[in-house]
């Protein structure tokens, strides 16, 4: 990643290696910490039936930290997201209720410090495994086809600019470390990349549009 960054001109990660290596330190914590991960966390992954949700997509699957895959709260994918985005207040409802569960099988959901800088370390592991795409990104092509519509979807297919969904992972990686006060050498950095990046490319610097069915909500 940091070659990517240094062939691109973009800000450099200087002052970051105490950050990684305490982000890699506490996600391979196994003190009671680890839960089986898909490795792929995202929507189209969880298939609803009645009654029950069944999840699919499982190659990559082995034992990881607990929120792992619970970072797909803060961005709905990080292997690549929709087209919308949630609205805040849905967001935040979903991961409360993920949390109550996961306490109830896990201490670290129990405990504000531990569950926040463990979702910080999480969050900003797979934006590390993201940044490595930079190269291919700032070639193109940007926009691409979203697929995984409802049966009875009638218009046109979306399309998603993986250019703007790169620097929303920055974006939340900022918000998350920020939120949990750790990091902050990290931060800083992805900060002034996601700047850095608004600049270059102006498809990364629009707003990521409400799923349509909240387009009409009062409370949005």
């Amino acid at each position: 990643m940091w070659a990517a960054v240094a062939q691109l001109g973009l800000p450099t990660p200087n002052g970051v290696d105490g950050d990684i290596e305490a982000i890699a330190q506490i996600l391979a914590d196994s003190d009671g910490s680890l839960a089986l991960s898909s490795g792929d966390p995202s929507a189209v992954n969880c298939k609803i039936f009645p009654g029950a949700v069944r999840f699919f997509d499982f190659e990559e699957a082995c034992f990881r930290h607990a929120l792992a895959d619970a970072t797909v709260l803060r961005f709905l994918s990080p292997t690549g997201a929709p087209p919308w985005r949630l609205p805040q207040e849905i967001a935040l409802s979903m991961e409360m209720t993920y949390r109550t569960e996961l306490a109830l099988a896990c201490a670290l959901a129990q405990d504000d410090r531990r569950y926040e800088q463990g979702m910080a370390a999480a969050v900003a592991a797979w934006t590390i495994v993201r940044l490595a795409r930079l190269p291919k990104m700032d070639v193109g092509p940007d926009r691409n086809i979203w697929l995984a519509l409802p049966p009875d979807w009638s218009q046109p297919a979306p399309a998603r600019s993986r250019k703007r969904q790169l620097v929303a992972i920055l974006e939340v990686c900022v918000a998350t470390t920020r939120r949990a006060a750790a990091f902050d050498a990290f931060a800083a950095w992805c900060e002034r990349l996601a700047d850095a990046l608004r600049k270059r490319w102006p498809e990364g610097a629009g707003e990521l549009p409400l799923y349509p069915a909240f387009l009409n909500e009062k409370s949005v």
